[in-house]
Order: C-alpha cells, then sequence, then structure tokens
C-alpha cells in the first residue's frame, strides 16, 4: 500500500494551483509565438508569399498535418485567424471559459506551425506535443476567472462574517495526462543528451561554437561572447549534458521527491533563461521553462506565496455598503483574489468612532485603513490603491490612480456607479440597497450525473493519452540516435499516422550531435523596374556582399526567415529555390507588407561564414552565387541557379597551366 500511495503522489498527484500557473505560462508563450509570426505573413503564410497553399498541398506525404491556413488565402483573412488566435490565448491565460479558450488557441497554433513545416524548429515540436497533452489537464481549476464563477456558485457568503471566513482549498487531483507530461519532459531532455555524440561536446567547445554564430546571437550574447573565458564556456558546455542527463532520472526520485523537483526547477529555470537571453532560437527556452513548471508541488506555491505577502503591505481594513447587492458581489470577487490574505471585510455595523464625515463619505464610497493605523482613514481613488497594492501584482498597475487626471476619472466613475449602485443590483437579480440580506435557506440541486457516462468519458480519455503515450515513446526509440541505428525498434501504424497529423515529433537533437560550426544568410539584391534597391527579407537596401561583417551588421533576421535561408540552400534544395525564384520574379511584396514593381534583375547571394577554433580569428566569409535574373526586352528572362565560381576575398585568379 506504501508503494502504491508513494507512486500515486509523486507520479500522478498534482496542485491545482500547479497547474493554474502552467496555464498562464504555457498560454503565454502561445501568444507571443503567435505574436512574432505576425512579422512574416507576407513572406510565408499567403497565397502571395514563398510557400503559397499549391506548393504546402504538393507535399509527398499521404496525410497531410492539421492546418486550416490553406483555407485563409488572402494576407488580411491570415491576419484575422491569427488575431482571433490571439485573443483566444488571452482568454486561456485569465482563464475565461477555458477549455473553448484552449481549443481555439490550440487549433490556431497548430495551423500555423503545420502548415508551413520549413520553418519548425525545437520549440515548435514541444509547443505541438504539449498542446495535444494539454487538452487532456484540467488547467483552469485554479488563478482562473472560471475557479471565481465556479466558488461563487458553491459558496454564499452572506455575511462580512462569512467572507473573512472564506478561505481557497487547496485541492490535488489525480490525472494520468499529469503523468504522460512528465514523461515527455523526461524524454526531451534524455534525448537531447543521447543525441549530442559530436566533437564539439565530446571536445567541451560547443558553448566556443555557440558564440561564434552571430546570427544566433542577441545583445546580450555578444557580451557574453567577449566577457566569458574559455574555460568558462568549456565549464557551461560540461554543465549542459549533466544537467540533461540527470533531469530524466531526478524528477522520478521516489523519496524527496518535492524538494529534489524543486531544486531541479530552479536550475533548469536559470538553464534556459540563459539560452533565451543569450541566443534567440525561437520559443524553445521559454516553452521550456513553462512545461518545467508542473515540476513545483504545492510546497513551493506556498513558499513563494509567503515571500510575495511580504511585499504586498501591511493588512488592511475595507468598509463597504453591505445592504448594496451589486457592492456585495464585487467584494465577493475581491475575496477570492485576497491570496495573501491582507484584506479584512466590515459593512454597515461597522462603528465609526472617528471623523463624523465619514458617515457621509461611506454612502458614496468604500472606506479603508491600515489596521495598524486605524485613525488614518482613506476613501475614493486612494481607497482603490491601497487595496490594489494589497492583490496579487496590483501593485504594477496601482500606482497609476494617483496621477491626477486618472484618479479624477475614477472617482467620477465611481460616483455614477454608486448613484446607480440599487438599479445596478436590482438588474442583476442582487440585493437592492436599503435592503437587508437574507441567507439562503433552499440550496438548488445540482444536476444529477449518470455514473455510467462519467466512467465512460474517464475511460475513453485514459485509453487515449495512453495509446498517444506507448505512440510517443515508440516513435522517439525510432528517429532518436542511438537507438535508432543500433536496434529495430517498430511504431505502430495507427500511432504513426496520428503523431504525423498533429506532429507531435519526437526527434529531440538540439544542437547535436555537434554545434554548427558555420553562419550561412540569403542576401536578396534586387532592383525592380523602378530602379529601387530592396531586400525583400528585411524591407531594407540590400547588405553589401564585398564589405560585409557579421560582427558589424545585424544579420540576426529572426528564427522564422534564418530557417528558411538554411534550409533552402541546404543540400542545394532546388525545390526551394525554385519558389523563392517564381516568388521574386513577382510584384515584390516585402517582409513589412510593402509593395513593389516587378524585379528588373536581382542576385540571391549566399553567405557563409565558418566558425574559427578557439584563440584563432575570425574567418573570411564566403559568397556563393545561389540564383539570378534578370529581365530581357524580348524572349525569356535569363535565369541562372548556383554558380559554380565561388566567390570569395582575395581569392587568387585561375591561372593558365604551363
Amino acid at each position: 500500500m506504501f508503494l502504491i500511495n508513494t507512486i500515486k503522489n509523486t507520479l500522478f498527484k498534482v496542485d491545482v494551483r500547479v497547474l493554474g500557473l502552467y496555464r498562464i505560462l504555457f498560454g503565454s508563450v502561445l501568444f507571443f509565438d503567435l505574436w512574432t509570426r505576425l512579422s512574416v505573413i507576407h513572406l510565408f503564410y499567403t497565397n502571395k508569399s514563398i510557400l503559397p497553399t499549391s506548393y504546402i498541398l504538393s507535399s509527398p506525404y499521404k496525410i497531410l498535418p492539421f492546418t486550416l491556413l490553406p483555407a485563409f488565402n488572402q494576407a488580411w483573412e491570415v491576419e484575422l485567424f491569427l488575431y482571433i488566435g490571439l485573443i483566444a490565448c488571452l482568454l486561456f491565460i485569465i482563464g475565461y471559459k477555458t477549455k473553448f479558450s484552449q481549443i481555439v488557441a490550440s487549433i490556431v497554433v497548430l495551423s500555423f506551425h503545420n502548415k508551413v513545416s520549413t520553418l519548425e524548429n525545437g520549440g515548435d515540436m514541444v509547443i505541438n506535443n504539449f498542446i495535444i497533452w494539454s487538452l487532456f489537464l484540467p488547467v483552469g481549476l485554479a488563478y482562473s476567472i472560471d475557479s471565481i464563477k465556479k466558488s461563487l456558485k458553491r459558496n454564499k457568503e452572506n455575511s462580512t462574517s462569512d467572507l473573512n471566513n472564506y478561505k481557497f482549498k487547496n485541492t490535488k487531483i489525480i490525472s494520468f495526462a499529469y503523468f504522460a507530461c512528465l514523461i515527455q519532459i523526461a524524454m526531451i531532455y534524455f534525448f537531447n543528451f543521447k543525441t549530442k555524440t559530436g566533437g564539439t561536446w565530446t571536445e567541451l567547445t560547443s558553448l566556443h561554437y555557440f558564440f561564434e554564430l552571430d546570427s544566433f546571437l542577441t545583445p546580450l550574447g555578444y557580451w557574453a561572447k567577449e566577457f566569458f573565458s574559455q574555460e568558462f564556456k568549456s565549464f557551461l558546455t560540461r554543465v549542459t549534458l549533466m544537467i540533461e542527463m540527470s533531469v530524466p532520472f531526478i524528477i522520478f526520485m521516489p523519496i524527496f521527491t518535492k524538494y529534489i523537483r524543486s531544486i531541479c526547477f530552479i536550475i533548469l529555470l536559470g538553464f534556459h533563461l540563459c539560452i533565451g537571453l543569450f541566443m534567440d532560437i525561437g520559443a524553445f527556452s521559454w516553452i521550456m521553462i513553462a512545461v518545467d513548471a508542473l515540476l513545483l508541488s504545492s510546497l513551493d506555491l506556498n513558499l513563494v506565496k509567503s515571500l510575495f505577502s511580504k511585499i504586498h503591505g501591511k493588512p488592511l481594513t475595507m468598509i463597504y455598503d453591505s445592504d448594496c447587492g451589486f457592492c456585495h458581489q464585487i467584494v465577493r470577487i475581491i475575496k477570492r483574489i485576497d491570496v495573501f490574505g491582507k484584506v479584512t471585510i466590515h459593512g454597515n455595523e461597522w462603528i465609526n468612532t472617528n471623523d463624523p464625515k465619514f458617515d457621509e463619505i461611506r454612502k458614496e464610497s468604500i472606506l479603508l485603513f491600515k489596521d495598524s493605523s486605524p485613525q488614518k482613514i482613506v476613501s475614493h481613488h486612494k481607497a482603490f490603491f491601497h487595496l490594489l497594492n494589497r492583490l496579487p501584482f496590483g501593485f504594477l498597475f496601482g500606482w497609476l490612480l494617483l496621477i491626477p487626471g486618472i484618479s479624477h476619472l475614477v472617482n467620477i466613475i465611481y460616483q455614477i456607479i454608486a448613484e446607480n449602485r440599487t438599479s445596478i443590483s436590482s438588474y442583476l437579480g442582487l440585493n437592492a440597497c436599503g435592503i437587508p440580506m437574507v441567507e439562503e435557506t433552499v440550496k438548488k440541486e445540482l444536476p444529477h450525473k449518470n455514473k455510467f457516462i462519467t466512467i465512460g468519458k474517464y475511460a475513453i480519455v485514459n485509453i487515449t493519452i495512453f495509446g498517444l503515450l506507448i505512440a510517443n515513446i515508440q516513435k522517439s526509440l525510432v528517429v532518436n540516435e542511438p537507438y535508432k541505428s543500433k536496434y529495430d525498434f517498430k511504431e505502430s501504424q495507427l500511432g504513426r499516422k496520428v503523431l504525423r497529423y498533429f506532429r507531435m515529433k519526437q526527434n529531440w537533437k538540439m544542437f547535436a550531435p555537434s554545434v554548427l560550426k558555420k553562419d550561412v544568410i540569403l542576401v536578396v539584391d534586387l532592383t525592380t523596374v523602378k530602379n529601387i534597391k530592396i531586400d525583400p527579407f528585411t524591407g531594407k537596401e540590400p547588405l553589401d556582399v564585398e564589405s560585409i561583417n557579421f560582427l558589424s551588421e545585424d544579420i540576426n533576421y529572426g528564427q522564422f526567415v534564418r530557417k528558411f535561408m538554411k534550409r533552402s540552400v541546404e543540400n542545394k534544395n532546388t525545390k526551394l529555390i525554385n519558389q523563392l525564384d517564381e516568388w521574386l520574379q513577382r510584384p515584390i511584396l516585402d517582409i513589412n507588407g510593402n509593395r513593389y514593381s516587378k524585379a528588373k534583375k536581382y542576385k540571391v547571394w549566399k553567405l557563409t561564414q565558418y566558425s574559427s577554433k578557439p584563440g584563432e580569428p575570425p574567418k573570411n566569409i564566403r559568397k556563393e552565387l545561389v540564383t539570378e535574373y534578370v529581365k530581357k526586352e524580348t524572349g525569356k528572362p535569363k535565369n541562372n541557379r548556383y554558380k559554380k565560381k565561388n566567390l570569395r576575398p582575395n581569392s587568387r585568379k585561375n591561372t593558365p597551366k604551363r
């Protein structure tokens, strides 16, 4: 029995507050993932982009991944679809209509990820997997508007004593989906470690080569490149391997689980923050921080709660018109947000022993005073200022109420509400002002749930989770080294189809087997028929390929453009180059959506800088002509691709053989 309880508590039981925190972090990552794609809609997601719907539908796969984007061809349609996703993400973050908003946000994000898989990176893979897993998690039970609404219906506080006695129940649930999430986290770290077998990892030079990739570096990354010594970079490389090697095992430790996972989360938080701040690798670092939050426990949240409680001010007392149904409803909501227990409530039973003027003021405003100084009473906008400072993170925007113009506006709005609170209460079906509250004696009976339907639903959901989990494990063993080469693992046909449909890929090889040793960008030197020079990838004039310096130029074009550039010239991918040629020969639409006339001529250059070894100076940039085009007056336009000559600075001229 002890063993069963240990397994249940460590692998399947989770605090609903942890799920609520995970929802907020995960929803934020989904929001910013969509927001970053807004800037590349004209390049990749419309029917006039480099990769139109016709190209996507020509995929050789029998099963196309799930996406609704082929139904939207115009830029405004794609933008509208994306904004719907952004709104759904915001609703998901605050927990309003949580499951519905979660489904809508998931559909939009998956549609963008799966339409143009050319832009896919490790962060997209993690997001896709946890979008599916999260659908099975009850993430709206805490820190959400839905949980507040549910609590308001379940608990009826009819007096100020009831309000002051309200306590949020720290509920824990048993969830098989939570166990699947732990397995998924473990697989990500485990296979990322197992695939790091290349020379940069065995020689502990990976961090050195990280910082040689100028197209990946952030401004802070450039600082770290110069500030960190080679010995420290080698140390960080070793730490990276140790973290990825140990995490899959220590999160399943059956003893001291809560404490070990807490330490593990702190280490992973620092690990991914460093990666995200030093390098622009898309959403990977941020989504990993979000999913690693599932390692937290009630112990961690209680500790954080006690720490944050100290910066939210001293306890105070609030007096309100308890006969006003609308006012009472607002106060009930405030008590549910008051997670630090900073606010004590009093109604009309409070007796004023201070200045008699407050007997009149209390009719049109709430009154507040600190418990430590009850003689200093405040009202109107100052009362709201102090109240917000006691609520979670209210101090971030509470100071706005002290700005003269805003404070005056708040007082006007509050006065309008106060004058009409009787009609507002009546309209909402609440107790009108002046009519004392009466305790409810009749409780509404909850609708009877069919036991067999509940059991059937529970069984179907968990069987689905189990099937997906098995399919993911099989896929991981089939596509990741060394198991791909050494063993003859198989995967079920159904599992393969389902994972391919949702693109729940499992080939975890971030910077594996070795870190890249070269930087590659494309420069489009295009001149329109109106003699305007433009690079559609940047919306600016083309870089001078003869004098470019990766250190001095900003060549970090972002994750999506960088991925397309790299993959379009990888192994001389003629299919993507053909698409690029077709797009450049149409009326130009740059990354910002600016329109230009057709191209008179253009050259697409591939610029490559190989990383130098530790202690060596930067190497020269190699220039290679990928494709060019010249519009002729008559006949077909001239179009050449991948000319054999490799243009380099200071290259020697060919001399005739003797």
